[in-house]
């Protein structure tokens, strides 16, 4: 563990303020939910993730869904990639996704990207150069907030994102977000 050198007391409620130096570098906001870990004489706080609850069950939708469009899959929380399947290492799990994806995610968008219309597909990392050339990135939405994303992405020009596609990609957000419920 490391030091900030950064000390608060705990208020006559039991609280206590979380620095916002560290809220920015961790990207915690107002209402994000946290876990409360104790470590022998040590609170461990750390960002609550409601999709790294069911790991197994993300990795197996991943694969399945990458199964039935035969293209790439990723599923993200609102801060990292937990799951991937298709054409792509494993190394890429527990990256941190763009800020572009990160703002598509608090937007709540879909987007579909072809290579025939000239979209730009969307950067899932910073650090990654995945080179996708169709895509589809599609919420994962709770009643009362949107938990993350599914990206379906492929390299060939020639394997549009589908119709079915969406539909597929569609069933698998529902079955994510009715698991949270």
């Amino acid at each position: 563990m490391k030091s900030t050198g950064i000390v608060r007391r705990v208020d006559v409620l039991g609280r206590v303020v979380v620095p916002k130096e560290i809220r920015k570098i961790l990207k915690i906001a107002e209402g994000d939910p946290l876990e409360i870990f104790t470590e022998r004489d040590t609170v461990v706080l750390k960002k609550y993730s409601p999709l790294a609850d069911n790991e197994g069950l993300i990795s197996t939708i991943a694969s399945n869904l990458a199964k039935q469009t035969g293209k790439t899959v990723f599923i993200c929380d609102k801060d990292i990639i937990i799951a991937t399947s298709g054409c792509v290492s494993a190394e890429i799990i527990a990256t941190p996704i763009s800020s572009s994806l990160e703002k598509l995610i608090r937007e709540n968008k879909t987007v579909i990207c072809s290579f025939d219309d000239g979209c730009e597909p969307i950067k899932l990392t910073e650090n990654h150069q995945l080179n996708f050339v169709n895509q589809l990135v599609m919420p994962i939405e709770g009643v009362e907030e949107t938990f993350g994303a599914i990206i379906v992405c492929d390299k060939s020009k020639e394997n549009k994102i589908s119709a079915e596609d969406i539909e597929l990609t569609r069933f698998a957000s529902f079955i994510i977000a009715d698991r949270r419920k």
